[in-house]
């Protein structure tokens, strides 16, 4: 995450590295690996495929800007909604499958090129998405069944929320910035977010 204590020692100049907490978690995750290496295998057969899915669209979008004050027009980058830039609308699914009778799934491993940052509630820490999408799966498929979810080349790609209306706009200045830079994100509420 973009808040998450670093852990990386090559980066200890610019963001220091807290000793504990980076020997907590190497010991947590060594110890991690060594119960999955200690426990006996099951057979499985690896299914992959993807599917298509056009829900996310580029955050960042050249626009020109004006000034008054002093008077300048300049070319800016914005967070706003860039439908013209090439997005990878791939979903890619790799299910585990046991040999058994039951011929069960034993995992589940996923991506999509997204940022998870359509959380409705702001104050709040969330697995977004990929938590919801694990829970839909567990509901169906088993509430043990491991789900990991891979982040693929995400970069600037968001969940395509845009309000392409004018309802927004409250003065001469926001109809302007709408008639030239175009959509804005809208927010999620939390039916919207949870569909």
């Amino acid at each position: 995450t973009h808040f998450a204590p670093n852990i990386d020692l090559n980066l200890d100049a610019t963001c220091p590295v807290d000793s504990h907490y980076y020997r907590s978690t190497l010991d947590t995750s060594i110890d991690l690996l060594r119960d999955l290496l200690a426990q006996s295998g099951e057979e499985a057969t690896l299914r992959s495929g993807t599917g298509l899915y056009r829900g996310n669209v580029s955050r960042r979008k050249r626009v020109t800007r004006f000034s008054a004050r002093p008077l300048s027009v300049r070319r800016v980058t914005m967070t706003l909604p860039n439908s013209n830039s090439q997005v990878d609308p791939r979903v890619w699914v790799s299910t585990f499958e046991g040999h058994g009778s039951e011929r069960r799934i034993l995992g589940v491993m996923w991506g999509y090129a997204c940022h998870p940052v359509s959380m409705p509630r702001l104050d709040s820490v969330s697995s977004e998405y990929p938590g919801l999408v694990r829970s839909h799966l567990r509901n169906r498929l088993g509430t043990e069944l491991p789900v990991v979810f891979m982040p693929g080349f995400m970069g600037d790609l968001r969940p395509a929320a845009i309000d392409a209306g004018w309802e927004w706009c409250r003065t001469t200045r926001d109809f302007a910035h709408r008639l030239i830079e175009g959509p804005r994100f809208s927010p999620f509420d939390e039916l919207s977010w949870s569909e």
